[in-house]
C-alpha cells in the first residue's frame, strides 16, 4: 500500500503530462511491480514513464504487453506505439574500445570486475 500512497502524493491525479521516472525498477518485489502497472493503466493518459533497470523479470515483459496493450487499444491511432521497450548491454568490446582509448591501466581487472557484476546482477 505504501507505493500507491507514494504515487498517488508525488503524481497526484490533478496533474495531468507527468514525466514519471522509475530507477531502479528491478528491486521491487512482483506485487510492487503489479501495484505499479495496475496504477499506470489508470493514470497512463497523463504521463510519460521511464523504468530503469539492470535486469529484467520474466513477468516484466507480461506487464508492459499488458500495458501497451491496453493503452494501444484506448488512445493511439493506429501503428503508433507509445509503450516501448529499449534494452542495452555495455559489452566487453565496447569496454575494451573505451580502455584502449583512455590508455586505462589494470583492463584485465576492469573486465574481471564487469563479469563479476554480470554473474552477480
Amino acid at each position: 500500500k505504501a507505493l500507491l500512497e507514494i504515487l498517488e502524493l508525488e503524481v497526484p491525479a490533478r496533474i495531468s503530462k507527468v514525466f514519471l521516472v522509475v530507477d531502479e525498477f528491478h528491486m521491487l518485489s512482483e506485487s510492487h511491480k503489479t501495484e505499479l502497472f495496475d496504477w499506470l493503466l489508470q493514470h497512463q493518459h497523463r504521463l510519460h514513464v521511464l523504468l530503469i533497470a539492470n535486469r529484467k523479470d520474466s513477468r516484466d515483459d507480461e506487464l508492459l504487453d499488458l500495458l501497451r496493450k491496453q493503452h494501444g487499444e484506448k488512445t493511439e491511432p493506429e501503428g503508433v506505439n507509445r509503450v516501448l521497450l529499449v534494452q542495452t548491454r555495455l559489452g566487453k568490446a565496447q569496454v575494451q574500445t573505451v580502455m584502449e582509448k583512455n590508455n586505462t591501466e589494470h583492463k584485465e581487472e576492469v573486465l574481471l570486475w564487469m563479469h563479476c557484476c554480470r554473474s552477480l546482477f
